[in-house]
């Protein structure tokens, strides 16, 4: 039985949770009529699940090293299979000195062969604290490391399902998600996930704010294509809404930041969609 695509790498504020949910609700549409677009797809938990659903997909980030992972992981994944498995990527447990030290010197490299650069940026989101993608203003990778014993790191049956989901997919970026947005053409699909408003994500290039929040839901609303949107339901995301004629459910949130025992509720989900 083949490996079902799922997400190569852990990613905070991933959506997986919610997959159910969305797909329950994308069963309104005839998704063969439409192309599949995700431009800030981060893990791709969404994505995997549903591309082949759809006549063709394009993916995007703003993330460079998230872009170069998943062209790396599509063009030539055997040979980043073959750089994960030299050795040189372990991680037993943070405590552990040598491990801490393996973590701080691949962490601290910056490779720009792009395979070489592609396994560091697997190796950094399996073993970083939960998953976070966050550099400081120099542009460092800046997590320290997680409380894991002996993650796979190198999990080749994955990486080869993620190869054959990304064989037809355009991979676009790394870019504004708007920007895409506004030179797509034909029938499609967008499901967007932005930073949680009111979150302390500060971007990889600058704020994603307010205005920026603003912004990218006004230019989903104006650009007629069906969409899923998913964000932190607050007050000022529910408003941007406003007859719309979108269709709003709300869900308790429970963040995938959260260590894995953690099952509180810390807010609510907006879900809307308008086909």
């Amino acid at each position: 039985m083949a490996q079902i695509a799922k997400p190569v790498i852990k990613w905070a504020g991933g959506k997986a949770y919610l997959l159910n949910r969305i797909i329950e609700i994308i069963q309104k549409l005839d998704t063969k009529q439409y192309s599949y677009c995700e431009p800030m797809v981060g893990g791709g938990a969404v994505f995997y699940r549903l591309y082949q659903n759809f006549k063709k997909a394009t993916i995007s980030d703003l993330n460079p090293d998230l872009i170069n992972l998943y062209r790396v992981i599509q063009v030539n994944v055997d040979s980043l299979i073959e750089e994960l498995a030299n050795g040189k990527y372990f991680y037993t447990h943070k405590s552990d000195p040598t491990t801490l030290a393996n973590y701080r010197a691949i962490r601290a490299s910056n490779p720009q062969d792009p395979i070489k650069r592609a396994a560091r940026t697997i190796y950094l989101l399996k073993t970083c604290f939960n998953g976070l993608m966050r550099v400081n203003k120099k542009d460092q990778f800046n997590v320290p490391p997680g409380s894991y014993y002996n993650p796979t790191i190198c999990d080749s049956a994955v990486l080869q399902a993620a190869s054959v989901a990304f064989a037809d997919t355009t991979i676009a970026g790394p870019g504004d998600a708007a920007e895409l947005i506004k030179g797509l053409s034909g029938r499609q699909f967008l499901f967007i996930d932005p930073p949680y408003h009111g979150g302390t994500f500060t971007g990889y290039s600058g704020k994603f704010g307010d205005e920026q929040q603003s912004d990218l839901v006004r230019t989903v609303l104006d650009s007629g294509h069906p969409f899923i949107y998913t964000n932190r339901a607050t007050g000022f995301i529910i408003a941007l809404f406003d007859n719309s004629g979108a269709t709003l459910k709300m869900v308790d949130l429970r963040h995938s930041i959260q260590p894995k025992y953690t099952t509180n509720v810390v807010g609510r989900e907006l879900i809307a969609y308008r086909f």
